[in-house]
């Protein structure tokens, strides 16, 4: 019918253009020129990971926070902290049990008061609320922050791929790595966020080289 080649074509209208930019970017563009660096040792600088959070899903914000307590960074040096906007009870509760059960001792949560009728800023004043309130921690601010949304599952060597560019170029103020969007909460954008996802692994083919 009519009605089928009219979505027949939707659909390929919205698909060709994604897999022309891969097929552009996978073999046309030239590759990236950065070094892919990878901090190694236990000798690191401090980091405070932020993860800002307002009435999310309970089980999606924690699946974000368990990720960030467990990656590959000595945990002496890494402090978790969630900046939870929308004040829930049970996200609370279960930050405080990972925490004072001794699973993540490292984690902290943090719900700022918001006066009716003074600017909160959202996100951002969320964020800066963290970067004051860390101060009052044992050794105060860490040397370098980071930052996810509810939503970002870091991977396990996030922090050793992205500090040594931090740590080389005294210039370098942010740095910011690619995001997959794929995730069990959204199985819509499974085929989509595979593809770009092994597009990403083509374009990283290069050696790791440590930096201690």
């Amino acid at each position: 019918s009519s009605s089928a080649w009219v979505f027949i074509a939707v659909e390929v209208s919205v698909a060709v253009p994604t897999f022309l930019h891969l097929f552009m970017t996978m073999f046309i563009m030239n590759p990236r020129k950065r070094p892919k660096l990878r901090l190694v040792g236990e000798d690191v600088p401090r980091v405070d990971v932020f993860i800002t959070c307002c009435r999310e899903e309970t089980e999606l914000v924690l699946d974000t926070t368990r990720a960030a307590c467990e990656v590959d960074y000595p945990q002496d040096k890494l402090r978790v902290i969630v900046l939870d906007d929308g004040k829930d009870s049970d996200l609370r509760d279960e930050c405080y049990h990972l925490k004072f059960s001794g699973v993540y001792p490292n984690l902290h949560y943090v719900a700022r008061e918001k006066i009716p009728g003074k600017p909160h800023h959202f996100k951002a004043g969320n964020l800066n609320h963290g970067f004051e309130w860390v101060n009052n921690l044992p050794g105060g601010a860490a040397h370098f922050a980071a930052a996810l949304d509810a939503d970002m599952i870091p991977e396990k060597n996030w922090l050793r791929a992205i500090m040594p560019h931090m740590l080389i170029d005294e210039r370098m103020a942010l740095a910011c790595p690619p995001q997959v969007h794929s995730s069990h909460h959204n199985t819509n954008k499974t085929m989509y966020a595979n593809g770009f996802q092994a597009l990403l692994q083509c374009s990283e083919r290069r050696p790791a080289l440590p930096i201690a």
